[in-house]
């Protein structure tokens, strides 16, 4: 930076940053945590509406669910913002959870089993483990919270990595999303076998979580 008035000069290094930092005490990335669980709810769930009610072309369809998602999630920021209610937003973050763990366990042979053939005995058992989590947690809220942002940010680098490394762990996720698309889809068999490539990235999955969820534990504790 120079000075014309006194020709005289200095190094500038910008002090500021508007991303999320780690290093603030006012908890900067919660807000934007919120804003991804948010999104994730809302534009799941629109776009299984909006597939099923309407004919628009899947372009359109992907347009309408990221303005939904964004949103959703500006809306759940808000919540936590205006109203500080911390349950209603950790319930949030529970279910997005409980709907992993619940897509993970239907994911194993389990999920091939001739009782979850049936769509409604398949969606209640689904509901049942996605709310059991939040439920089971309610009591530890940051504990729910370490283990979501461990779990989910790391999974969101797995499906991340399959658009350009083809695995079957991105199916985790898109078979029950087909299943809410499509009603036949329940006699489909869906037991898909594990390649090396699969086992690697099952692997860095593990890894990123682990040690997603121990950088948290260590920064609560210092």
């Amino acid at each position: 930076v120079w000075d014309p008035f006194l020709n005289t000069s200095a190094a500038y290094v910008p002090a500021h940053t508007y991303a999320c930092s780690f290093e603030a005490g006012e908890g900067s990335c919660a807000s934007l945590e919120l804003f991804f669980i948010g999104f994730i709810i809302m534009g799941f769930f629109f776009y299984i509406l909006i597939t099923r009610l309407t004919p628009i072309k899947y372009d359109v369809n992907l347009i309408l669910t990221a303005v939904a998602g964004s949103v959703g999630g500006m809306f759940l920021v808000a919540v936590w913002w205006r109203f500080g209610i911390l349950s209603i937003c950790m319930l949030c973050v529970g279910l997005v959870l409980g709907f992993l763990i619940s897509s993970v366990t239907f994911f194993t042979p389990l999920g091939n089993l001739k009782i979850f053939h049936d769509d409604g005995v398949f969606w209640v058992t689904f509901s049942c483990i996605a709310i059991l989590i939040p439920v089971v947690f309610m009591g530890c809220l940051r504990i729910l919270n370490i283990l979501t942002c461990g779990v989910i940010g790391s999974y969101s680098v797995v499906l991340a990595i399959d658009s350009y490394w083809s695995t079957s762990l991105s199916y985790i996720t898109l078979n029950v999303l087909k299943r809410a698309l499509n009603k036949d889809f329940h006699r489909a068999f869906t037991n898909v076998p594990f390649q090396t490539n699969d086992f690697i990235i099952l692997a860095v999955w593990g890894m990123l979580a682990v040690s997603g969820i121990t950088l948290q534990i260590q920064r609560e504790r210092g």
